[in-house]
């Protein structure tokens, strides 16, 4: 009976041997498979960062006199009908139709002092405004003229400043080129350093969140344990008072 036991002990002892060798195989190549995970995606996540970094450096740096202008600019224009220094306000005329004709219009402009009209080429474009019952006459010279649509009365005379702001928003004021060779890749980079810079956002607030819950779970932890030896003193307390009655 004796011999018999001993192979089959020795035999189970030497399949448990065997599965102990191979659960500490499994737990190394799982700690080397996290160790190398972890590695990784932290030098990844510190390359981004550097990446990221670099981006909002050079990036704000480029572009930081366009889009400079452009805000300065934009800023203006949003306050173009606020201040006749920007744009003259709109002088109010007489009626709601036109009646006036276009060969009335050189006469009346080549008699004033601020503006020198001769010909249609010093004109630049004319607006009609017949709910306000006026002409806005804009010449090459960027002044504005406002005449009466009916009568043909000049009711006011300005330069405007409007149409300068504007080009110089789009960048055509220095060059022809410059709205497509400077101020559009400053728009791009612009683009991107908002985007990198939600990702940075997204990124910290859930490192954030991630410290902050790795911190409540000891907490909770604590206060399990707490209870759980509270519980136990009450039970103890309850089952000595029991022995006393009894006794």
């Amino acid at each position: 009976m004796l011999m018999r036991i001993i192979p089959i002990y020795i035999r189970d002892n030497a399949c448990y041997d065997l599965f102990l060798i191979r659960e500490r195989r499994n737990k190394a190549d799982r700690a080397l498979f996290e160790f190398y995970h972890w590695t990784t995606s932290t030098a990844l996540s510190m390359n981004g960062k550097k990446l990221n970094r670099k981006v909002h450096y050079w990036g704000a740096l480029a572009c930081a006199v366009p889009i400079a202008i452009v805000i300065v600019t934009g800023v203006l224009l949003l306050l173009k009908k606020d201040f006749d220094w920007i744009q003259p306000s709109s002088e109010n005329g007489s009626g709601k139709e036109p009646t006036i004709h276009f060969e009335q219009i050189i006469p009346i402009l080549a008699q004033l002092k601020e503006v020198d009209v001769s010909s249609w080429k010093q004109i630049k474009r004319i607006d009609v405004r017949p709910n306000k019952g006026i002409l806005k006459i804009q010449l090459i010279g960027d002044w504005e003229v406002q005449m009466d649509h009916q009568t043909g009365q000049v009711l006011k005379v300005a330069f405007r400043r409007s149409g300068i702001i504007e080009s110089i928003h789009d960048g055509s004021f220095f060059h022809d080129k410059a709205k497509l060779s400077l101020f559009l890749p400053a728009a791009l980079i612009l683009l991107i350093l908002w985007i990198t810079g939600i990702y940075l956002f997204v990124v910290t607030e859930q490192a954030k969140w991630r410290s902050r819950k790795k911190q409540q779970k000891p907490r909770e932890n604590l206060s399990c344990r707490k209870q759980d030896v509270n519980s136990k003193n009450i039970i103890n307390r309850k089952t000595s008072t029991n022995t006393t009655l009894t006794s």
